[in-house]
């Protein structure tokens, strides 16, 4: 056998993962050969006429990035390594081509992966390389080819394009693209074989099959068989190894047509020849000649397994049953399609009677044959019954038997009547139609008194009714008319027209079984006398006109009148007159029922108290003129006078002195009925308070001389004394230090009656801040020293503090770095009052820039290593870095490759001010040429074919 086997189940399981990896399709990128129509779909559907672009080679490659075909080179079967595919195509465009997407499928071992690869950047015209698939796992020996190839492009478009987000069968010109047959993946030489081998007698004939791939084919072939037999050249030969022997060891060696030189590689199994197969059976005889059910059961050894089963009758199993008697032939074939066959032979069974014991002999209660049934028992019959082998078991009867019971049946004979005697016969016929009868006795007698039917149940009726007994029935399992007869007992019960009667009936049979059951009927009266109309309900304002008692008379069924008088219950109201009165009449007969009417008499005083004439409404302008309380007297029709003081209820206005007083009187009598009386008292305060004089109008340069905050009082006629701070209003000037303020006060008594007087304040501020002196003057070399101007604060009337803002006025120089600045800080207050102080800075730059090293001075061998001047970068003191100008000057040697080199850089700043650095470089050549390698020796048979002395570089 080989790896192939191994390595396709390893391939299966990593592309489990791999077609996920590369599921590339989607709605918004599908697949185009599915356009067109069935069966040819995308081959009908596109013409590929532009001949624009050729699929030219597709192989195997350790790299994604100038990959090299791996068909030069040998690997060992079942190794795995991480590969890509790459396509080397040409472009016969004369211009690139873009959105170029190939479509495919990628066989591994025949398992497809459905490729939809896109070539970014576009194509340009020419020869060209790009990987389709990958990095994947391949494990050597797997073959590769690449079918159903369709690639399509644009002629529009440039390599930035971003790739297309989505397209459909009508995306692409159907005459840009090109269909490709399967393409072999060019892979390295894998030298694999398989084979198969059978034994028969002392020799083993072993098949070889070749599973050789890639390299270049064709191969030839070399088998060293391993048993010293000669070497076979055939790519499958078949040979026999004596057996038994072994292991033999057979090698492959194949050679590919790889040029200039071919590649060589072996592959190596080792054979150890199987045992022939054997067959060996157990055998299982049919139970009788007319009978399917003998079995054979196998046993098979050598050979390789698995094994398959090929029987006479049809059957594929290895072990077969349900089998008559007669011949059976087996083929066994193993893995390998070795075959062998046995035949075996199944015999006839069983010809003696069965042995019968019939159930135990039974002693029944019951009244016929029916009983046997009733009781669970096989049922009574007179003719043959089937039963199985579980009711005969079950019923107490076996057997012996050299075959399996294929039926049994039963019959029945009866005599007598008490009792009835039942002779029932078992008989059982096994599968091979031998016979054996047994026989059983069952006894049946009648013991069982009749049933009496259900009575009613117990029953209780109301006088004057008097008590009606069912007749009753009964039945009986042998004896079909039963002797019924009764008796009476009453028992008295706990009044007059209550008692209890008791039926008592007895049932007899033929046999003389007798049974009793009882009925019983109890009488009461429970049914209260018939109660009158009661008067009809009345309500009266007081309790002196409450109805007098009457007696009323009620009707009993059993006992006739009954006459008693009404007995009052009262329910108390919410007051002394206010009640309610139920008056009931209760009728009870001899039995203690009862019934009951009423009466409802309802006393209610609803009447209010006859109020007097309030005082008249007034109005008054402050509290104290209100009116003093007076108390009123109202008459009550039931309780006499009732005098009451009045009750203020007050009604807030807009302020405290203004609002309306409701002066009212209520009069409320026992049972709380109510009557009032009001009076209006309106409160209302309207005059202003009396104001002072306000202090002088005045005018100040500043905020701060402001005249300070004063109280003024004002008098109120009604409220008195008001003092109140001023409030300040400010109407701004042009500008903060230049305002009015009105200062206004304002006296608001308690009702919102307003009065004020006001003072006017200016404020002018006309001088300006008093500025410091400005900073020394002074001379610096360079801008970067030129001093950040500094903060100088003048002092200001009003403000404070003023911080100058400075400005700088420069006059340039001879240079950039040469130039003065005068400086000058102006400080100006709030209101625009200014003044000034100022600096003069000059500045001059006179200091070259400092070089740095040179490069080290050198010796070489040759002009081209002469090295390009570096970029050498000075400081200078005021801008910073300062790139150096080089400059070569050659003093020759000699020889073209022999001279001297100085170099020289040269830094100036902004000014004029200069630094150099310098380098000597010495040219010396003194290496000889590097010789090729001369052409192989050769050996040639003739002067003229002595070749011509190659040009060697």
């Amino acid at each position: 056998m080989s790896m192939k086997s191994k390595n396709t189940l390893l391939l299966l399981f990593l592309l489990l993962g791999i077609n996920n990896a590369f599921s590339q399709f989607t709605p918004q990128k599908p697949d185009l050969r599915l356009c067109g129509s069935p069966p040819n779909y995308y081959e009908d559907y596109f013409n590929c006429t532009s001949n624009n672009y050729t699929l030219d080679h597709v192989f195997l490659s350790l790299t994604n990035v100038n990959g090299v075909p791996l068909s030069n080179t040998t690997c060992t079967p079942g190794t795995s390594q991480e590969m890509y595919v790459m396509l080397n195509y040409t472009s016969n465009s004369n211009s690139i081509i873009t959105q170029v997407r190939i479509f495919a499928d990628l066989s591994i071992d025949g398992n497809i992966i459905p490729l939809n690869v896109y070539l970014p950047n576009g194509v340009n015209p020419g020869a060209g390389q790009r990987q389709i698939y990958g990095p994947f796992t391949w494990t050597c020996g797997q073959e590769l080819r690449l079918c159903r190839i369709l690639a399509v492009w644009k002629t529009s478009g440039s390599a930035s394009d971003p790739e297309l987000a989505s397209y459909n069968c009508n995306t692409y010109n159907k005459s840009q693209c090109e269909f490709g047959g399967c393409m072999v993946v060019a892979a390295p030489l894998a030298v694999e074989f398989d084979y198969t081998v059978c034994t028969n007698g002392n020799q083993s004939t072993v098949t070889f099959n070749d599973e050789t791939s890639g390299g270049i084919a064709p191969y030839s072939y070399s088998w060293n068989f391993g048993d010293g037999s000669p070497v076979s050249t055939q790519q499958n030969p078949t040979h026999n190894f004596p057996y038994p022997g072994g292991p033999y060891t057979v090698t492959l060696t194949v050679t590919d047509s790889n040029l200039p030189n071919h590649l060589v590689s072996t592959y190596t199994q080792v054979i150890n020849p199987p045992a022939p197969i054997t067959i060996s059976g157990d055998v299982n005889a049919a139970s009788c000649s007319s009978n399917n059910n003998g079995s054979i059961d196998i046993t098979v050894s050598g050979g390789t397994p698995a094994y398959t089963y090929s029987w006479s009758n049809g059957a594929t199993t290895q072990d077969i049953s349900g089998l008559s008697p007669g011949s059976y032939t087996v083929t066994v074939t193993d893995t390998f399609g070795c075959v062998k066959s046995e035949t075996f032979v199944i015999g006839s069974g069983d010809v003696s009677n069965p042995v019968v014991t019939a159930p135990n002999d039974l002693s029944l209660e019951g009244c016929g044959t029916a009983a046997i049934a009733s009781q669970g028992y096989l049922a009574f019959s007179t003719t043959p019954v089937v039963i199985t082998l579980a009711q005969f078991n079950a019923a107490g009867g076996t057997y012996t038997d050299a075959s399996p019971i294929a039926s049994i049946t039963y019959q029945d004979v009866a005599s007598g009547s008490c009792p009835t005697v039942v002779t029932r016969t078992f008989t059982l016929t096994d599968l091979c139609g031998n016979t054996g009868t047994d026989t059983q006795i069952i006894s049946i007698d009648d013991t069982q008194a009749p049933v009496i039917d259900p009575l009613p149940a117990p029953t209780t009726i109301v006088c004057p009714a008097v008590p009606q007994f069912a007749p009753a029935t009964a039945t009986d399992a042998c004896d079909s008319s039963v002797t019924l007869t009764y008796e009476d007992v009453t028992t008295p019960g706990d009044c007059i027209r209550s008692y209890t009667t008791v039926r008592t009936w007895t049932a007899t049979d033929d046999c003389g079984n007798s049974s009793t059951a009882t009925q019983t009927i109890t009488v009461i009266d429970n049914v209260p006398p018939v109660a009158p109309a009661p008067p009809a309900d009345v309500t009266v304002s007081c309790g002196s006109l409450v109805p007098a008692m009457i007696s009323l008379t009620a009707n009993d069924a059993c006992c006739g009148d009954l006459t008693v008088p009404g007995v009052d219950t009262i329910t108390p109201g919410q007051c002394a007159n206010s009640y309610v009165i139920t008056r009931t009449w209760t009728f009870v007969d001899a039995c203690g029922n009862t019934s009951s009417v009423s009466q409802t008499i309802t006393v209610n005083d609803n009447v209010p108290p006859v109020v007097p004439t309030p005082p008249a409404n007034v109005t008054v302008s402050c509290g104290s003129q209100i009116p003093a309380m007076i108390s009123l007297t109202a008459n009550d029709a039931c309780s006499g006078t009732i005098t009451v003081p009045g009750v203020d209820a007050v009604t807030p206005g807009q302020c405290i002195n203004s609002y309306v007083v409701t002066r009212t009187w209520t009069f409320v009598d026992a049972c709380g009925n109510t009557s009032s009386v009001s009076q209006i008292i309106t409160v209302n305060d309207n005059i202003a308070p009396v104001v002072p004089t306000p202090p002088a109008n005045v005018t100040v340069s500043c905020g701060s001389q402001i005249p300070a905050m004063v109280t003024l009082t004002a008098n109120d006629a009604c409220g008195g004394p008001i003092t109140v701070p001023g409030v300040d209003s400010i109407t701004p000037g042009q500008c903060n230090n230049s305002y009015i303020v009105t200062r206004t006060w304002t006296f608001v008594d308690a009702c919102g009656n307003t009065s004020s007087v006001s003072q006017t304040i200016t404020v002018n501020d006309n001088i300006p801040p008093v500025a410091p002196s400005a900073p020394a003057n002074i001379t610096v070399s360079c801008s970067s020293l030129v001093p950040t101007a500094a903060v100088l604060t003048a002092n200001d009337n009003c403000g404070g503090s003023v911080t100058g803002v400075p400005n700088d006025v420069v006059t340039p120089g001879s240079c950039p770095n040469s130039y003065v600045i005068v400086r000058t800080w102006t400080f100006t207050d709030s209101c625009g009052n200014s003044s000034t102080a100022s600096q003069t800075i000059t500045v001059n730059d006179n200091i070259p820039p400092v070089a740095p090293s040179a490069p080290a001075n050198i010796t070489i061998s040759c002009s081209s290593l002469v090295p390009t001047a570096a970029v050498l970068t000075a400081n200078d003191n005021c801008g910073g870095s300062v790139t150096g100008v080089p400059n070569d000057v050659v003093i020759p040697g000699s020889c073209p490759n022999s001279y001297t080199i100085l170099r020289t850089w040269t830094f100036t700043d902004s000014c004029g001010n200069s630094s150099t650095a310098s380098q000597t470089i010495t040219v010396n050549d003194n290496i000889p040429p590097v010789a090729p390698p001369a052409p192989a020796n050769i050996t040639v048979s003739c002067s003229s074919l002595v070749p011509t002395a190659a040009v060697l570089t």
